[in-house]
């Protein structure tokens, strides 16, 4: 499929073509002179049109629910432009923040599809796009074309946020309602849109993903080994200090949920994660605590203790004290602050790939080599162990309900690989904190 099946006037076809969008086209006219194209702004805003004042009553459906104020504010720094039919706005993948509101005319929203462009939308006027490359600097994912001779007024992100930054609730109004209308658009898009692999393949990938995070180095490490078989000079030194720092890291857990939580766009996916909080602070279902009680995990040892408090209890039994340090070494202060930029940095995708494959996914392999060395001890009670046990047995669910909310976003080839990137950047950074506790283990005294 190409364009001239939306714009038919607009485009003429040439070989070896270099757009992205379809790989065989250019624009037979662009919305600004010269050789600029819709995605640039022009040197300066073009004034709006005479006779609509900027604080009238809006005929624009996003800022209908919007403070006249906040309307006036982003129309006194948007470009007003004049668009012809076939003019390509936005461009799929193209990495632009700006924000569109159509005045007048229609768009057509398309995709890049396995056997060409797909339409997966109608946009008209009053309506705006480009909400989501604008709220969290993602590519953009679709490409949007002017089906008729249109007007839009073109917002810079940069310039909006300036616009309002004087007034925290004008900025959070803006924010919220264009939250609100990227949840929308992103649910519309789950259920109409094409995606690039089918269920089959799409299994596949997350089987191959979950294998080879299992492979890394994050999680199969000597460190790890050796830990687990007591091939180190003093295997309980070894532990206390690996309870003394790790609590440093895994005490922000909660923090690290809630990060991921607000990049998601889909309540479903929220509403997962949202349990898996719920359980970090030591709240559970009965149902939960039966499962747990049947796996030898007494209620009265986690019902009501929050994560940290179950870790501190550990590192009081093996003798390392009270786990929280003042200060925390900057090898732990850089994991967890480097782990959280990731969750907070880069896409929602990227985020599901660091906090799924690469901690949910690994942990309770990890953890069945700490538990190993705490049985070689012989002196620590299951009660006093209790965080690492029950995180073998939760994760394993917590895992399996990442996986399925990934399985959404593994349906393109640009989610593939933010999953892909986000799972290798978190394990990187799990190997690394590995090596530097294993060089301190090995410098240990011999006991």
């Amino acid at each position: 499929m190409n364009f001239r099946a939306f714009a038919p006037a607009a485009f003429t076809f040439e070989k070896g073509g270099s757009s992205p969008v379809s790989g065989v086209f250019h624009r037979a006219r662009s919305p600004f002179s010269g050789n600029r194209s819709a995605t640039e702004p022009p040197s300066g805003p073009l004034p709006w049109p005479p006779g609509v004042p900027m604080s009238s009553h809006s005929t624009s459906r996003f800022f209908h629910s919007l403070d006249r104020e906040i309307e006036a504010r982003l129309r006194s720094v948007g470009n007003s432009l004049e668009v012809e039919v076939g003019d390509l706005i936005v461009e799929e993948g193209n990495l632009d923040r700006s924000l569109f509101l159509v005045e007048s005319g229609e768009f057509s929203v398309l995709q890049r599809g396995p056997e060409g462009n797909i339409q997966i939308g109608r946009i008209t006027s009053g309506d705006v796009f480009g909400e989501i490359s604008f709220l969290d600097s993602r590519p953009r994912s679709a490409s949007v074309v002017a089906a008729t001779d249109s007007r839009i007024l073109k917002i810079d992100h940069h310039e909006a946020l300036k616009a309002l930054a004087d007034s925290p609730e004008y900025l959070g109004s803006f924010l919220s309602d264009l939250s609100n209308r990227a949840v929308s658009h992103l649910s519309e898009g789950t259920r109409t849109s094409a995606p690039d692999f089918d269920d089959e393949e799409i299994g596949d990938f997350l089987d191959r993903l979950q294998k080879e995070s299992l492979e890394h180095r994050g999680v199969k490490h000597p460190y790890l080994d050796a830990l687990g078989s007591g091939d180190l000079p003093d295997p309980r030194w070894a532990l206390r200090d690996f309870a003394r720092n790790y609590i440093g890291y895994a005490s922000h857990f909660p923090r690290f949920l809630t990060g991921v939580i607000s990049t998601l766009s889909m309540p479903e996916e929220r509403a997962v994660l949202l349990e898996n909080l719920t359980e970090e602070n030591g709240n559970f279902s009965e149902e939960e605590l039966e499962v747990l009680t049947r796996s030898g995990i007494d209620r009265e040892w986690i019902e009501g203790y929050p994560r940290p408090l179950l870790l501190n209890r550990f590192c009081e039994a093996i003798g390392a004290g009270n786990c929280e340090p003042e200060e925390d070494a900057i090898e732990v202060v850089c994991w967890r602050e480097m782990f959280f930029s990731i969750l907070n940095s880069g896409s929602p995708t990227e985020a599901l790939g660091a906090l799924g494959f690469a901690t949910e996914g690994v942990v309770g392999e990890i953890y069945h080599r700490v538990i190993d060395a705490i049985e070689r001890q012989g002196d620590i009670e299951p009660r006093d162990s209790v965080f690492f046990h029950l995180h073998a047995h939760l994760d394993s669910r917590h895992r399996d309900a990442l996986r399925e909310i990934s399985a959404t976003h593994a349906a393109s080839a640009t989610g593939r690989q933010d999953l892909r990137k986000g799972m290798n950047k978190a394990l990187s950074l799990r190997g690394a904190f590995w090596d530097w506790l294993h060089s301190r283990a090995l410098a240990a005294p011999k006991k």
